[in-house]
């Protein structure tokens, strides 16, 4: 990523949650097209996702094999 204003951190391109979360750009737009996946803004044809909204959704997704929760996570799915 290239450096940016603390105002331009809080979105980010299709491509850089892609590069944070592991999917693919084309599962980012199939998730969008079927209304699933992480929350999105679009502006004309710019699709930006809050930093926020993918940390959630990475956090939602977090397996603890061991069951353990943090106080400051919130709460895990265990295998």
């Amino acid at each position: 990523m290239h450096k940016r204003n603390s105002l331009e951190k809080c979105w980010l391109t299709e491509r850089e949650v892609a590069e944070i979360t592991g999917l693919s750009i084309s599962t980012l737009q199939k998730q969008r097209l079927f209304c699933r996946g992480i929350p999105y803004s679009k502006v004309g044809k710019s699709v930006r996702y809050a930093y926020d909204d993918v940390m959630a959704f990475m956090w939602a997704a977090r397996i603890d094999p061991a069951g353990n929760q943090t106080s400051s996570a919130p709460a895990t799915r265990r295998c």
